[in-house]
C-alpha cells in the first residue's frame, strides 16, 4: 500500500467509512491535481489529499451534517466539500452549485468518473438557484461553502436555500470581530439563530482552520435574496 494509500485508508477509518471511500477519496485527489482547472495551486496528490479531501471531511465533526438528507454545497469550485462529503455518506443528497460553468463541468466529470450516484451539479449562482419561485428555494438541510465569501454574504446566500431548522457550515480561517459582527447582522435579518465559531484541526499541522455553524429557525422574507452580486457589493453590516 502506498502512503497515500494508508493515508486515505486512516482517513476513512477515523471516520467509520469503509474501504471503497477511501478508495475513492484516493482517486479524487489524483484527478483533481490532474484537472486544469482546479483553482488552487495544489500540486501533488498528498497536497490535495490533505488541503481538500481532509478538510472536507472535518465538516463529518458536524451533527447536522452527519444527520442531513439534504446538502447544497454553494460556491462548489471542482467539488469540494461536496464530493467528499457525499462519498462519506452515500445516502445524502448532495447538490454541487457554482456560477462559473468549466468548474461545474469538471465537478461532473469527476463524479461520474468516481461513480458516484448521489451528485447533482447546478450551473448557477447561490441568488438564482435560491430565488422565489425556485423548486429549491428553502429545500435544504444543510448548505456549506468552503473558501466563498465574508460570513454575512454566506449568510444571505445561504437562508433562501435552507428549511426552516436547516444548517449553514461555512469552512473559514480565522475571522476577525467585524467578520462575525457582520455575521450576527445577517442572522437576525436571514431568520438564524446565532452562529458558532468551531476549531478544528482536519489533518496534522493544520492551523487556523474553523467551521462557522449557524441554523435558520424562521422562513425567510420575499426580500432575500437580493439581486445578483448585492449581497457582496452592498454586504449586510453590524453598523
Amino acid at each position: 500500500m502506498t502512503d497515500d494509500a494508508s493515508y486515505c485508508a486512516q482517513l476513512a477509518a477515523g471516520y467509520r467509512l469503509d474501504a471503497l471511500a477511501a478508495e475513492r477519496f484516493l482517486a479524487l485527489a489524483g484527478r483533481c491535481v490532474a484537472l486544469e482547472i482546479s483553482g488552487t495551486a495544489i500540486r501533488s496528490r498528498d497536497e490535495a489529499l490533505r488541503l481538500h479531501v481532509a478538510d472536507s471531511l472535518a465538516g463529518l465533526e458536524i451533527d447536522a451534517i452527519r444527520r442531513a438528507e439534504s446538502l447544497c454545497d454553494i460556491g462548489t469550485g471542482v467539488g469540494f466539500p461536496g464530493i467528499v462529503l457525499a462519498i462519506a455518506r452515500p445516502e445524502l443528497q448532495v447538490t454541487l452549485v457554482d456560477a462559473v460553468r468549466k468548474k461545474v463541468e469538471a465537478a461532473t466529470a469527476l463524479a461520474r468518473a468516481l461513480e458516484i450516484q448521489n451528485v447533482e451539479c447546478v450551473w448557477s449562482r447561490a441568488e438564482s438557484i435560491g430565488a422565489t419561485g425556485s423548486p429549491a428555494r428553502e429545500s435544504f438541510d444543510v448548505v456549506t461553502a468552503r473558501a466563498l465569501a465574508p460570513l454575512t454574504v454566506l449568510v444571505e446566500y445561504a437562508g433562501p436555500l435552507l428549511k426552516p431548522g436547516g444548517t449553514l457550515v461555512a469552512w473559514k480561517g480565522t475571522p476577525d470581530q467585524d467578520e462575525l459582527a457582520d455575521a450576527t447582522a445577517a442572522e437576525a435579518a436571514l431568520g438564524f439563530g446565532a452562529g458558532e465559531l468551531i476549531e478544528t484541526r482536519p489533518f496534522a499541522g493544520s492551523r487556523g482552520r474553523h467551521l462557522y455553524v449557524a441554523t435558520k429557525h424562521l422562513a425567510t422574507s420575499d426580500r432575500f435574496p437580493r439581486r445578483e452580486g448585492v449581497a457582496l457589493r452592498k454586504s449586510i453590516k453590524a453598523r
